[in-house]
């Protein structure tokens, strides 16, 4: 095993390494800040990266031909991107690897700063759960549960308009999701269900294995059902012309950049999500705009699509979808929560299966992240050798917390930097008191009032046409 400095890229052998009091000896910098080298075994052990790519860039210069980035691919995605360009998934896990950022998102802050600028629009930013656990890294903070507040002030002094918690749309999709899989159940009909939030995994099965495209919940993810209200509903509420209305979604995920584009999330002619911000992009904003986001107020959301269940926060990680999903199935049902199968789904093993009963319902549930071990199970429900009804499938380690558009960490440490994230979402969890999406007031008024039949089918629901990886 050898390792390489972070900094200057010295070369270090295991026992150079394992000396106590190692520093490098070229540029002086700690152990720390060595990772895992892997030794060029072939002329190219690159990934392809398109130009084309809407996620993901290589800056060429500082390649170094380690080799990481496809080996991780591979790890995680099972994918061969050494050979196909038209193969990537757009996950960004191999930027995660990358000893020397030479892979690193596409970036879009400055083209939203443009348009804020401009003041001709009216920009609106929602932030996912998974940034609450992750932007404090950003900035070299201790893991705080007040610091998404901080990045409200943040973004209103930057010069967005309104600011609104994805949050309120996953408690959109767990309502509507916990609703299909009922049905689903009833009438014994392209099952098993798979979850539909991760854009990676919705990609891959489009590309890989289209026979599944029915077993995809047609919920739209949290994020492009607030992209869709906030052009319909918060539009009509504020009196905002919707074609004067720009949605920024501010994200730990570069396959949202992805999922932007699919024409399947469109509604009246315009785009639910304009723009996706990473984790990391939003903190560049904030530097490049001066903002002390150590000592910045704290602010709350705008109040409408700003509450939130706390189911709606657990989306952030593994198994947060599937536990929000039967919280409100067991609601519907009359049901209290099971807490022992909660436990389980909340374990950080990359396979978790339950069985579950929920009133007269008996529901075989499944948690999986990584897409290399989501073949695995299409592979088994394709043989008939192991039966589901409920699949969640999350492209990155442990979910969203994982995700590649969060500050990059020390490889050796990417678990336990994972597992804070986690912590704190769960943290959230426990300290909210309203946990179930029908007992989210404001949710239930959506409902119950600008939502028909007609408007649920066209803002919230979507399909997935049969094409091939590249659309």
């Amino acid at each position: 095993m050898k390792y390489m400095c972070n900094l200057c890229h010295y070369i270090a052998n295991e026992n150079e390494y394992e000396e106590t009091n190692f520093y490098c000896p070229k540029c002086g910098i700690d152990k720390e800040h060595f990772v895992r080298y892997v030794e060029i075994e072939e002329t190219n052990k690159k990934v392809f990266v398109s130009n084309e790519n809407p996620s993901i860039n290589r800056i060429i210069e500082k390649c170094i031909n380690c080799g990481l980035c496809t080996k991780t691919c591979n790890n995680v995605t099972g994918l061969n991107l050494e050979k196909d360009v038209h193969e990537c998934v757009n996950c960004g896990n191999c930027i995660l690897m990358c000893p020397t950022g030479a892979l690193c998102p596409k970036y879009d802050y400055r083209k939203v700063m443009n348009i804020i600028n401009g003041k001709e629009k009216v920009v609106v930013a929602f932030i996912a759960p998974a940034v609450k656990a992750s932007i404090n890294e950003c900035f070299d903070m201790e893991y705080d549960k007040n610091s998404y507040k901080k990045l409200i002030a943040a973004l209103r002094d930057i010069g967005f308009n309104y600011v609104l918690d994805t949050s309120f749309g996953a408690d959109v999709t767990t309502s509507l999701e916990s609703k299909e899989l009922i049905d689903r159940v009833k009438n014994n009909k392209n099952l098993p269900m798979f979850t539909s939030c991760c854009p990676a995994w919705v990609k891959y099965v489009k590309g890989k294995y289209p026979e599944f495209i029915s077993n995809l919940s047609t919920v739209k993810s949290p994020n492009a059902i607030m992209g869709a209200l906030v052009k319909s509903y918060f539009s009509q509420e504020n009196h905002i012309p919707k074609e004067k209305i720009v949605t920024v979604g501010i994200v730990p995920c570069t396959a949202k950049k992805f999922e932007s584009n699919r024409k399947e999330l469109m509604n009246d002619g315009f785009k639910n999500v304009d723009y996706y911000l990473t984790t990391t992009e939003v903190s560049m904003m904030i530097k490049e705009n001066k903002i002390d986001f150590k000592n910045i107020r704290l602010s709350e959301f705008d109040k409408l699509m700003g509450k939130a269940s706390s189911s709606g926060v657990i989306f952030g990680s593994t198994g947060g979808v599937t536990e929000s999903v039967l919280r409100a199935v067991s609601y519907l049902n009359g049901k209290s929560e099971d807490k022992n199968t909660c436990e389980v789904i909340r374990d950080t093993k990359d396979f978790k299966e339950v069985s579950v009963s929920i009133g007269s319902m008996k529901l075989k549930v499944l948690v999986v992240y990584g897409l290399k071990n989501a073949k695995e199970v299409l592979d088994k429900i394709k043989n008939k050798t192991v039966k589901y009804d409920f699949v969640e499938v999350m492209s990155c380690p442990m979910g969203c917390v994982g995700g590649a558009g969060n500050k990059l960490s020390n490889i050796n440490k990417l678990d336990e930097v994972r597992d804070m994230r986690k912590d704190l979402l769960n943290l959230f969890d426990s300290e909210m008191i309203v946990r179930n999406c029908f007992q989210n007031k404001e949710m239930m008024k959506l409902f119950n009032g600008y939502l028909n039949k007609e408007r649920i089918k066209n803002y919230l629901h979507t399909s997935f046409s049969k094409k091939s990886l590249t659309k």
